[in-house]
């Protein structure tokens, strides 16, 4: 069952989303239970106590907009999908200041839709995904990064590093799939764990590095920024 909130100033967009998503949700053989508020400081008061998988956010409402509540929210929730709703393209530029899941163009509802509810499908299958190494589970979302010497693997995540024998070669057609990409002849990154991409080194979300190099920079960057492979 996934619990899903839709917060939207206009009735009748609220309606015809609702039944929208119940449809979209349903066609991946789950449940939804769907609660609907027509103001965002309503919204944002019941979303410690109703447990929301994915929220539905209109950005322009009077009183509290979709953005000055996104910033309310996300240290409190950093777990709700978060699933920007407008008329107006142009806010897209503005949604990438938030941890933002999607953005949804009201002029496209269902084929923006289908896409949000995919990707957000993919991801459950995602964090159930792992790689065994000497016996024991890494989980992909949890990789940081891979790097290769010679025939050495190690695998580095937040708290841990893996060794174990192998091709760095082989492990990138596993795992491009996944949102895994060569960034430099030695190192193959998770990006959902980069930060930030300088010109020679990308910065993970722990902080450390791992080289950039010149061949690879514009399409790290163009993948990266278009949500991945």
């Amino acid at each position: 069952m996934i619990s899903i909130a839709i917060c939207d100033d206009d009735n009748d967009f609220r309606l015809l989303l609702r039944d929208a998503v119940y449809k979209m949700i349903e066609s991946h053989g789950e449940q939804a239970v769907i609660e609907d508020f027509s103001d965002g400081q309503t919204c944002l008061s019941q979303l410690g106590s109703r447990k929301f998988n994915i929220l539905f956010l209109d950005i322009e409402m009077p009183g509290m907009d979709g953005f000055s509540m996104a910033g309310k929210m996300q240290k409190s929730y950093p777990n709700i999908v978060l699933i920007f709703v407008s008329s107006h393209e142009s806010l897209v530029f503005q949604s990438y200041e938030y941890d933002t899941f999607w953005f949804m163009r009201k002029s496209a509802l269902i084929t923006d839709l289908k896409k949000a509810i995919d990707k957000y499908f993919a991801r459950i299958v995602y964090n159930e995904l792992y790689y065994v190494v000497n016996a024991q589970k890494v989980y992909y979302k949890d990789i940081l990064y891979i790097e290769c010497n010679g025939h050495l693997i190690t695998i580095k995540t937040a708290d841990r590093t893996y060794s174990m024998c192998g091709s760095l070669k082989k492990l990138e057609e596993e795992l491009t799939p996944y949102q895994f990409i060569r960034v430099h002849k030695s190192f193959l990154v998770n990006m959902k764990q980069i930060n930030v991409i300088h010109n020679d080194k990308i910065i993970l979300t722990d902080n450390s590095s791992v080289l950039l190099s010149k061949s690879r920079r514009a399409e790290v960057r163009k993948l990266y920024f278009r949500g991945g492979a």
